[in-house]
């Protein structure tokens, strides 16, 4: 009965002290979480009483993890440490210190994007991959449901008169092209999927629009060629058509000797 009472006894001290030591590691959790709090409050206060007294001066904002810190062990973070971390803090915020702000300067991709977006902002449109029958007419009143078009330029072979499948579009006001350009891109139409972009001002050519808004006339090389040959022609002429016409017939002549073929043509004179 003594030994079993003991036994009890014992656990029952381990129990307490175990819960002893849990108690002090929470209290000191807190101590340290208090201790944080108050250093932050100090260095608030600081920047604010900097930033009154030069306005060119940036504010710096520097954040601790507290929960990290709270989580870790007693001997993770010694005091030392904390306060090496405020001196360098205040080091950076002091203003008596020489060191000015230098003026950072805008980086290239800011640059650009500024650039693109000064450059973009156009009325004039790319419409690329263009099927078959939709001409300038078609697009004219297809583009008015969006807004007023004022000039139309679809690019054509000069000889044929075909279309070769890209033009230029101009809007009355930019925003119409954004939307348009937004709208109609990679949009299916007759089995094609047209490729739709807005034009910056830089890339605007002064002779991109010469022609438009006109029905275009491809020229009649066919007729132009059949009236040459039905003219009636001089002598000079005809003189030269025989003796294009003779220099011929010589070399097929003397082809047919090389291959052994006796024939002989007889040409008729004629009077002309």
């Amino acid at each position: 009965m003594y030994e079993k009472k003991r036994k009890v006894s014992k656990k029952q001290s381990e129990s307490k002290i175990s819960l002893l030591n849990k108690n002090n590691k929470v209290e000191l959790r807190l101590k340290k979480k208090r201790k944080f709090d108050k250093i932050l409050e100090e260095l608030e206060n600081k920047s604010k009483r900097h930033c009154n007294f030069d306005n060119n001066s940036k504010k710096t904002d520097q954040i601790f993890d507290i929960n990290k810190l709270s989580s870790s062990s007693d001997n993770d973070i010694p005091n030392d440490e904390s306060l090496s971390i405020l001196k360098v803090y205040e080091s950076n915020n002091n203003p008596d210190n020489g060191n000015s702000i230098r003026e950072v300067s805008l980086t290239k991709d800011k640059k650009q994007k500024n650039q693109n977006s000064d450059d973009k902002e156009s009325n004039v449109i790319y419409l690329g991959r263009i099927p078959h029958g939709f001409y300038e007419s078609e697009m004219k009143s297809y583009f008015k449901q969006f807004g007023t078009v004022t000039r139309i330029k679809l690019s054509r072979n000069k000889k044929t008169g075909k279309s070769k499948h890209y033009a230029f579009i101009e809007f009355e006001s930019a925003k119409i092209a954004r939307i348009v350009a937004k709208t109609m891109n990679n949009y299916l139409l007759f089995g094609h999927i047209l490729k739709c972009s807005v034009i910056p001002q830089n890339k605007i050519h002064k002779s991109m629009f010469i022609g438009s808004n006109k029905q275009f006339r491809p020229i009649p090389w066919s007729k132009i060629i059949k009236k040459r040959y039905e003219e009636p022609k001089t002598k000079k002429q005809w003189i030269k058509l025989q003796k294009r016409n003779d220099s011929r017939l010589r070399k097929k002549m003397l082809l047919l000797k090389k291959l052994e073929i006796n024939y002989e043509y007889q040409k008729d004179k004629v009077n002309r």
